[in-house]
């Protein structure tokens, strides 16, 4: 799939020169992953989109603004622009694992009774989708099954006291299923899910599933 980028010239630096990032001719090219945060550089490409005065949920301006993720990280969402959103300190406390759609028809409803009601009914169907599948995220995006030796990792990553990765290992040991898929650039760089890249190892899962971003290319 390709990440929304913005349309006017965008460029991201490191902790140096060395290290950042840049739209060019459509495609955002990174070089020096091992010392650059995908993170911070999907949350810049967000705020360089939307803005970082207005919440896009209630569209009133708001002195704190945060990047939310429309689908929840604790329901599979990964961090790309896709899934990000500005929010204000009060959207994004009451959002909580709904995602963007859930939320806006959450935020027309009037009743207390009737919100949560619809709140439950929402947490009880993100379980059932765990144990069925593990995640569900946006039906457009196009999640790929590759062998797990296709990625590439180029940073230094440790499973020693890592609560991502236990958690990530308690996750496939429960349900039999991965929690979220990895992010890798077009050619095949591992961007975000180092920790449940281990996991995924060290449960020895053969394929795994991946959102390849088309449109994203990594230096050496």
């Amino acid at each position: 799939m390709r990440i929304e980028l913005p349309k006017k010239d965008f460029w991201y630096t490191g902790k140096d020169s060395r290290t950042y990032a840049n739209v060019k001719n459509g495609i955002l090219y990174i070089v020096g992953i091992e010392d650059i945060s995908w993170e911070k550089i999907a949350m810049d490409i967000t705020y360089s989109i939307y803005g970082k005065q207005i919440c896009q949920y209630c569209l009133r301006r708001a002195e704190r603004i945060s990047i939310d993720h429309k689908y929840a990280r604790n329901c599979g969402g990964v961090t790309i622009p896709n899934n990000l959103i500005p929010a204000c300190r009060r959207c994004n406390g009451t959002k909580n694992e709904l995602n963007y759609d859930q939320f806006k028809n959450l935020r027309t409803m009037k009743d207390k009774k009737i919100r949560e009601s619809y709140r439950r009914n929402i947490i009880i169907k993100n379980e059932r989708i765990r144990c069925e599948k593990g995640f569900e995220l946006h039906r457009k995006w196009i999640i790929d099954k590759i062998d797990i030796s296709e990625v590439i990792v180029m940073d230094n990553i440790s499973r020693n006291e890592n609560k991502k990765y236990l958690k990530s290992i308690k996750f496939i040991k429960e349900y039999r299923n991965v929690p979220n898929p990895l992010v890798i650039s077009k050619n095949n760089i591992l961007l975000e899910g180092h920790s449940l890249y281990l996991a995924e190892l060290d449960s020895k899962l053969e394929k795994v599933p991946v959102l390849r971003l088309e449109n994203v290319i990594v230096v050496d």
